[in-house]
């Protein structure tokens, strides 16, 4: 119920189109109140401003995901270890070891259209594991440019009222079976 009334607003105005039009006939068939028909208006209104004013933590969680993408998109590395939290963790690299990964990882392969996808998410509290889909175009020397399609296991924990990112796994994708670069 919480997807359909506050994080979806295609559903639900295709939901209050469907019960306006269905009060619209029975209102010519039948006798109703007049107020009936203001209210079903109010009532629609009233809803789709919460949905629009109320952010669930899986909206913000997804938000922060793309942002996230969008830091590595831009190879804003600052921005990217922003979204880190203190006790961050990919495979034994806490936060600023991951951050120095990441960069080596731009300043070698040129990353475009990055972009995160097809997300399942399990919040409990202050934690959140979620699943998606990353995609990107990686600019390789020797190669050219390659498409990137990964798997990912994301961990988040809620900072105060910041979703950050604890922990990451590569499900499938390249980077799953390779180990870190030299130095890492």
């Amino acid at each position: 119920m919480t997807y359909l009334f506050l994080e979806s607003p295609l559903i639900l105005i295709v939901l209050e189109l469907a019960v306006g039009l269905l009060l619209l006939f029975v209102a010519q068939r039948i006798a109703v109140p007049r107020w009936i028909l203001p209210a079903f208006f109010l009532l629609a209104v009233g809803l789709l401003a919460v949905q629009h004013f109320v952010v669930t933590d899986a909206e913000a969680i997804r938000a922060r995901t793309r942002e996230l993408a969008g830091a590595v998109d831009r190879a804003d590395v600052d921005a990217f270890r922003g979204y880190l939290h203190d006790e961050f963790d990919y495979r034994g690299l806490n936060r600023n070891r991951f951050a120095d990964l990441v960069y080596q990882q731009l300043q070698t392969y040129g990353v475009e259209e990055a972009r995160v996808g097809g997300f399942e998410m399990e919040i409990e509290g202050d934690l959140a594991r979620v699943k998606l889909t990353a995609r990107a175009r990686i600019q390789m020397d020797d190669v050219g440019i390659q498409p990137y399609l990964g798997r990912w296991r994301l961990d988040f924990r809620r900072d105060q009222d910041t979703w950050k990112l604890i922990a990451a796994t590569e499900l499938n994708g390249p980077a799953a079976a390779m180990p870190l670069p030299p130095g890492f």
